[in-house]
């Protein structure tokens, strides 16, 4: 797990303490500081098969601490804080089993803090009205599940794992979760078997009646508001358990009723402008609920500072472009990111890190599509770039699933450009969709609606 300095973070797993000649599973966390090449000893114990210490939930203390575990799933929160949630282990008593506890350590105050789950092991899931947050939800004790997480929305989602559901059997779970670390309640969104085969459906067409069969161990990350689902170990579409390579994806706001985006961006830009300043643009396509835009800073690319906030639109169907001058960039690269915050002060992540380099980078980095939107029944797009391109390129249409869906080769003789058109197949489904322009040491993008 890297945490927001772009450190290390190491907690558990199945391996040796300080002594002794057995390997088992550990509760100590780990530090590696990428700069300094050292690792530091955070907390936990030197000892193996340590059982948890659970103090009162919500209140950290020198004391608290989970218990040692294999196979947990982590986050890392924009405050720094560290996340851990079930796993195989200990709980507070002797005994290993199936783990549903959730942890948060404070580096802050350098405590652990229980924050939801239970204090024994083997419990089996509350599964109320399916996307409906209550105190009484929980998922059952498990291991090797996949997680994702909505940024510093502060939304987590478990997707599976081995482990237990309702009923006291232990399988392969196919239940997808969501936590909210603002209130300490799970919502249920679906799935409640074990040892369920999975219902695929069409390639590449949704359809509320897929769900991918149980599973545990499989791999899962974010891209372009989607959560990503792939392989692992357990049941296909039909038949008995095995090692999978099928490939899924969830649209991130639409996890629950097809909600729609809050914020649907189109572009974030960052060029230098006059007397050294830099010029920091965004274009929304529309907006939901959205209260204020918070441009934030930074000197590495992974913690970043609030440089600016602007009020938003509130509630839009048509395109707004706002802006914001940094009058003062930092010295040599500076990285910059785009937040939203809604009505009811939820604090999203919007866009990818832009940068902007006073002693190298010269052209501001912008790519544009002529025009926006595009017909969808034109069967071409025509794009600018930020300076003059040679040598090898490719040009790509993207759309928000991240698939992509046809491209272009510059040849490495081709004359030098700075435009282009590509050439996309007719009547595709009107939305938004990025175009990225990939060269030898530099990649651009830009987002643009197909109507």
């Amino acid at each position: 797990m890297v945490d927001g300095s772009g450190d290390l973070i190491l907690f558990s797993g199945s391996g040796y303490g300080e002594s002794g000649f057995f390997p088992s599973s550990l509760n100590d966390l780990w530090l590696y500081d990428i700069s300094a090449n050292e690792w530091t000893w955070l907390e936990g114990s030197k000892s193996i098969g340590q059982s948890g210490i659970f103090g009162t939930q919500g209140t950290g203390s020198p004391g608290t601490r989970p218990g040692s575990r294999v196979h947990a799933v982590s986050w890392s929160d924009h405050q720094d804080n560290f996340w851990v949630f079930s796993g195989y282990g200990k709980a507070s008593l002797s005994g290993n089993g199936y783990l549903n506890d959730m942890w948060k350590y404070d580096f802050s105050a350098g405590n652990w803090i229980w924050m939801s789950g239970d204090t024994i092991v083997n419990q089996t899931g509350v599964y109320s009205d399916s996307c409906a947050a209550t105190a009484n939800n929980k998922p059952g004790g498990r291991q090797a599940a996949v997680s994702w997480l909505d940024d510093v929305a502060g939304i987590y989602y478990v997707y599976g794992g081995q482990g237990y559901n309702a009923g006291s059997t232990v399988g392969q779970l196919n239940d997808l979760w969501a936590y909210d670390r603002f209130t300490s309640q799970w919502s249920w969104i679906r799935g409640t078997a074990i040892n369920e085969n999975g219902a695929y459906g069409s390639p590449d067409v949704g359809d509320p009646a897929n769900i991918p069969g149980g599973r545990n161990h499989p791999a899962g990350w974010r891209f372009n508001s989607t959560l990503w689902l792939f392989g692992g170990a357990g049941y296909p579409a039909s038949g008995g358990a095995g090692i999978l390579n099928d490939l899924w994806v969830l649209p991130f706001y639409s996890v629950c009723g097809n909600a729609p985006l809050p914020v649907s961006l189109l572009e974030f830009t960052a060029e230098k402008g006059e007397n050294r300043q830099v010029r920091l643009q965004w274009t929304t396509a529309s907006e939901s609920n959205t209260s204020s835009f918070t441009v934030e800073r930074s000197v590495n690319g992974f913690r970043f500072e609030k440089l600016a906030t602007v009020p938003a639109a509130g509630n839009s169907t048509h395109t707004n472009t706002y802006e914001v001058l940094d009058r003062d960039p930092l010295q040599g690269i500076s990285y910059y990111r785009l937040a939203s915050t809604s009505f009811d002060g939820r604090y999203t992540i919007e866009s990818i890190v832009v940068s902007v380099n006073f002693g190298v980078f010269e052209n501001g980095g912008r790519m544009q599509v002529i025009p926006n939107p595009v017909s969808k029944d034109v069967g071409e797009v025509y794009f600018t770039l930020p300076g003059a391109v040679t040598g090898p390129a490719e040009v790509m249409l993207v759309n928000m699933n991240g698939r992509k869906i046809t491209s272009m080769g510059f040849s490495e003789s081709a004359a030098t450009r700075s435009a282009g058109m590509l050439p996309v197949p007719a009547g595709l489904t009107p939305g938004i969709y990025t175009l990225i322009c990939v060269t030898g040491d530099e990649t651009f993008s830009t987002r643009f609606i197909i109507r």
